[in-house]
């Protein structure tokens, strides 16, 4: 697999955090065609990745099935955090990010054991 290892420890560093909904490579434009198409399939199988890994987190600490970890992970726009709160506490998006907005300080402690 040839792809600049530059970009490759790029993409596998993005795999620590759950948040990212969109991967961009600016200066994958520079590659030879091969190297950009190889990059392309290496970025496909870690949004798979991230996405089953989200679903399952969703499955785990609150309980419900995959498709409906599928369903509040789309309406949170692909934000865990936000999802969990949703699934928990049977709030809207807006009502979780608020919640996890006054709760910015409190990294450990979710705004989920709270009544809506």
């Amino acid at each position: 697999m040839t792809t600049s290892p530059g970009l490759r420890v790029g993409l596998k560093a993005l795999e620590k955090y759950d948040e990212p909904t969109m991967i961009l490579f600016p200066d994958a434009v520079l590659l030879a065609d091969a190297e950009f198409y190889t990059l392309q399939q290496l970025a496909l199988a870690q949004c798979t990745k991230l996405q089953d890994r989200a679903e399952r987190i969703l499955m785990e600490l609150i309980g419900v099935e995959r498709e409906e970890a599928r369903a509040l992970l789309a309406g949170s726009g692909g934000h865990v955090k936000t999802a969990l709160v949703m699934g928990k506490l049977g709030v809207s998006a807006a009502e979780a990010r608020e919640r996890l907005g006054q709760h910015q300080r409190h990294f450990l402690k979710l705004p989920i054991d709270e009544n809506p």
